[in-house]
């Protein structure tokens, strides 16, 4: 007897050839020549930053999303809507006014509203719908305008750390002076930099945290919760990180707060507070069961006491 056999998976070309069809082929070509000076800037100049470094891995996860739903996908009727091309004119005048104006944080706004008018054009407003997290999942590969983020991210969040850890460091008896971003203990000066103030895994956190909660079946006040935890669990990671250096440069070897030690630093607070997300993830599963998990732990409990026959 013979079997039928099924057909071989799709390359990405393909699936996406599929899904937009040749008016969506078309408008991704002029998208990428339109916007080609701006991803090139994203990659050669902002994702290299160790802040935004996960900016490389944006793309990838919002485009294995749609592969992952893919099937789905094709169930959606696609009614191209000439609304569609709003957010495209709008996005395109706001392109040339950044242009002008050498605003980049306008130009990566820009990038978006016309992506959005894309998929609304090509393939409808219910494909727009069901593509909306892959689509806004990549406000995380655009940096944060520099303004915003010196006065409302670094600074405060450098004051922050630098007073917690000297509490800290006070409380566990060793003798400690704060001068603004500068903590003071025997025999080594530690000034919290930007890097050591929990910006650069904030961003990266926050951007993983968020692809976590969404590929994963949580519901959607866990998903708030989760993505708004990633903000105190990398601030507690880097607390950890000028607290600890602070007390084995005071009662170790000054040599730890600086050199490859301290460089390396960075990485081991991103991967504490990397588990610290995934511990408390579980731990909210946990507490807060969906009824198809509480029912199911029911049903075994029921047949782990039922005497055997």
């Amino acid at each position: 007897m013979d079997q039928v056999q099924s057909p071989p998976p799709k390359g990405v070309f393909a699936c996406i050839a599929e899904l937009f069809g040749l008016r969506g082929g078309v408008l991704t070509a002029l998208y990428l020549i339109l916007f080609f000076p701006q991803i090139v800037y994203l990659v050669s100049v902002v994702w290299p930053e160790v802040k935004y470094s996960h900016g490389y891995l944006i793309p990838v996860v919002s485009a294995w999303f749609v592969l992952q739903n893919v099937d789905e996908l094709r169930t959606i009727r696609r009614r191209p809507a000439w609304l569609g091309l709003l957010p495209i004119v709008l996005g395109i005048l706001l392109w040339l006014f950044s242009q002008m104006q050498s605003f980049n944080a306008l130009a990566h706004l820009s990038m978006l509203m016309v992506l959005i008018g894309m998929v609304w054009y090509s393939t409808g407003r219910k494909f727009v719908l069901a593509t909306a997290f892959p689509i806004f999942y990549l406000i995380f590969a655009f940096p944060v305008p520099k303004r915003l983020d010196d006065l409302y991210v670094v600074l405060p969040l450098q004051r922050f750390a630098a007073t917690v850890s000297t509490r800290i460091i006070d409380f566990c008896g060793i003798p400690v002076l704060r001068e603004g971003n500068v903590i003071e203990v025997p025999n080594v000066q530690l000034f919290v930099e930007e890097a050591c103030s929990g910006l650069h895994s904030l961003y990266s956190l926050i951007a993983l945290g968020t692809a976590f909660v969404f590929l994963t079946e949580r519901r959607t006040w866990e998903k708030i919760v989760l993505i708004l935890s990633t903000v105190p669990i990398a601030i507690a990671a880097n607390v950890s990180r000028v607290t600890l250096t602070g007390i084995l440069a005071a009662k170790v070897s000054p040599d730890l707060a600086k050199g490859s030690i301290h460089e390396y630093g960075g990485l081991l607070v991103f991967l504490l507070g990397l588990g610290m997300f995934v511990a408390f993830s579980a731990a909210l599963r946990w507490w807060f069961p969906i009824p198809e998990d509480r029912a199911a732990t029911d049903v075994d409990t029921v047949t782990a006491e039922s005497p055997s026959t």
